[in-house]
């Protein structure tokens, strides 16, 4: 699956497979400070659950 995911990323974007790809640092900080937290959060509930 994983393979085939990594298959698709290259076709369709060559750039990507390169490791030569814009870096938007508005969006990396967005997703440090909004989707991060939010994720903590879910992850310690999920472990909160498990035996």
């Amino acid at each position: 699956m994983i393979g085939e995911a990594a298959h698709n990323i290259e076709l369709n974007h060559p750039d990507f497979s390169h490791g030569y790809f814009p870096v938007d640092p508005e969006v990396v900080w967005q997703t440090i400070t909004r989707s991060l937290p939010a994720l903590k959060e879910t992850i310690a509930e999920i472990r909160e659950q498990t035996p």
